[in-house]
C-alpha cells in the first residue's frame, strides 16, 4: 500500500481558516467580511486577518460599532445589494442578541417567494466555556440547530 501522506499539507485550524478566506476572496469579488473586532481573541483561537486585510482592505469591515443584534440584518441588506457577506462573531453569547435577525435571514427566501436565499455566511467562534468568564462563555450552538433554513 502506497503512503499518500506527502500529498497533504499539514496546517493548523487557524491557518486553514485564513487560507479559505483568502481563496474565497480571490475568486469572489463580491465577498466581504464584517464583524466587531474580528482580529482579536485568545491567542490559541485568534483568527489573524493580516493577509486578507493586506490583499483586500476595502472588503474587510473590521470596526463596525457594537451592534451584534444587527449584524445578520446588515448582511441581509448587503446581500440584497449584490454582495456576499461573511459575518464573524467572536463570541457565541452575542448570538442571543441576534436571534430575531438570524431567524428572519433563514426565512427570507420563503417570505419573498424566491428560489434561492441570501448568500450570507455566519461564522461563530466556539471558545471553551471558561475562556471568557461568565459573560462570554455560553454555548448557543444548540439553539442554532432549531432555527429554520439555517445550514450548520
Amino acid at each position: 500500500m502506497k503512503d499518500h501522506s506527502d500529498q497533504f499539507t499539514k496546517m493548523t485550524f487557524h491557518d486553514a481558516i485564513q487560507e479559505a478566506y483568502c481563496e474565497e476572496f480571490s475568486h469572489n469579488k463580491n465577498r466581504i467580511l464584517l464583524g466587531e473586532d474580528i482580529e482579536y481573541g485568545f491567542p490559541e483561537t485568534k483568527i489573524t486577518l493580516a493577509k486578507l486585510k493586506e490583499k483586500f482592505p476595502e472588503r474587510v469591515l473590521n470596526h463596525i460599532p457594537l451592534v451584534e443584534e444587527m449584524l445578520p440584518g446588515i448582511a441581509l441588506g448587503a446581500s440584497l445589494g449584490g454582495l456576499q457577506p461573511i459575518v464573524q462573531y467572536n463570541w457565541e453569547t452575542f448570538l442571543a442578541l441576534a436571534l430575531d435577525h438570524l431567524y428572519r435571514l433563514g426565512i427570507w427566501r420563503y417570505r419573498m417567494g424566491e428560489t434561492t436565499g441570501p448568500g450570507v455566511v455566519i461564522r461563530v467562534g466556539h471558545d471553551p466555556y471558561d475562556a471568557g468568564g461568565p459573560e462570554l462563555s455560553a454555548s448557543l450552538l444548540g439553539i442554532l440547530f432549531h432555527l429554520p433554513n439555517i445550514k450548520i
